[in-house]
């Protein structure tokens, strides 16, 4: 959300390189950059709808930090071609299922993976489920904390904090 981010990443010291950031919104984008800067941190900035296209399908990062809105519907139905895709095409109805398979479609190996979400995902079935299930199998999934409520100030909503682990092959 709007640079946090970027903050969050500044406390993993000297290991943090470059912040490589994406927001759908421009004004974000500047604001998330801006705050980058006051940190000395190198930024890379993108505006995109990184779930209709991955401005950045190359980069494979130590850290991953995601806030996507919750409740979001994908705006196109996903392609099933996009490589994201590995443990399985996320419904249009819910984006959240691509939100976390984009989180690790970015990380190294030895990459660590956090997202905040509604706890909603956790309990879904159909094409959510079997998602879930592909996750645990190739245990990607470190753990799944649940939040209390207003934790965050822009919405009441129980919620969780993904940690996830790099896939061990990311070619796959």
């Amino acid at each position: 959300g709007i640079g946090e981010a970027a903050q969050l990443i500044a406390l993993a010291g000297p290991r943090s390189t470059t912040v490589v950031g994406v927001d759908v919104n421009q004004g974000a984008a500047v604001v998330g950059a801006a705050r980058g800067l006051l940190r000395s941190l190198r930024v890379e900035m993108h505006v995109a709808d990184v779930l209709t296209i991955d401005p950045t399908p190359e980069l494979l990062a130590d850290i991953v930090v995601a806030e996507p809105p919750f409740g979001m519907q994908s705006a196109s139905p996903a392609s099933i071609t996009d490589p994201r895709w590995r443990y399985g095409v996320p419904p249009r109805a819910s984006a959240d299922a691509a939100w976390i398979q984009h989180v690790l479609a970015h990380l190294k190996p030895t990459g660590r993976g956090y997202l905040i979400s509604a706890r909603s995902p956790l309990a879904r079935g159909g094409q959510e489920g079997r998602i879930r299930a592909e996750l645990l199998k190739a245990d990607v999934v470190r753990a799944v904390v649940g939040l209390p409520r207003k934790l965050l100030p822009n919405t009441s909503v129980p919620l969780a904090l993904w940690v996830l682990d790099g896939p061990l092959d990311p070619s796959v």
